[in-house]
């Protein structure tokens, strides 16, 4: 037996994620500044280390996105929230190797990202709104510098981010009816979708 295997897998140190309700740190990437970067969702407010922040507006119904930047000590460098007055989630995350962080963030009803507010669409001939998603780029500062709704009159779903080496962004979707991306229109038969998309770095 190797000496040193004793000491393999020893338990370092842990972070909590703690607020009055149900908190999920859902996504883990590692940027190559070498810090670590969290996505997850929470409700009404949570605390990650020595900083809270709180919903938009505050209240136990709501759930928003949290993104955590962390170095490998567990020392939280930032928090920021994204979300509306309606149901946020996080769908994905990764980091560029131009430490470019882009994640995804589903939302019904209304959501608030980087101070661009949102609307979700209608669902296919109802009045009532359905889940549409936001791409979103954020510096490693934590600001907001880009996003742009993914939508659908159909509830979509899509799979977690992949990134390139030239910093372009991947994922699928599952969709039933047309999608439309800023100016541009996916067109699809009116049945059950797989979708690969490609977003350039920008």
């Amino acid at each position: 037996m190797d000496l040193l295997s004793a000491l393999d897998g020893q338990f370092i140190w842990a972070l909590g994620i703690n607020g009055p309700s149900t908190d999920k740190g859902l996504f883990l990437a590692k940027g190559p500044d070498g810090f670590f970067y969290v996505g997850g969702t929470y409700t009404e407010f949570v605390s990650i280390g020595t900083i809270s922040i709180s919903t938009n507006p505050v209240a136990s119904s709501n759930q928003d996105v949290f993104i955590a930047k962390i170095d490998e000590n567990g020392v939280v460098q930032w928090v920021e929230s994204l979300g509306g007055d309606g149901f946020d989630d996080i769908a994905g995350l990764t980091v560029t190797n131009q430490n470019k962080i882009w994640l995804t963030v589903r939302f019904l009803g209304n959501t608030t990202i980087g101070g661009t507010n949102y609307a979700s669409t209608n669902l296919l001939n109802q009045n009532v709104q359905g889940v549409d998603a936001v791409f979103v780029r954020m510096s490693a500062q934590g600001s907001v510098e880009f996003s742009r709704v993914l939508a659908s009159p159909e509830n979509e779903r899509m799979s977690n981010l992949v990134s390139d080496d030239q910093g372009n962004i991947y994922t699928t979707v599952h969709c039933i009816t047309n999608l439309t991306y800023g100016s541009s229109n996916i067109s699809l038969s009116n049945q059950t979708n797989g979708v690969l998309i490609k977003i350039n770095s920008i």
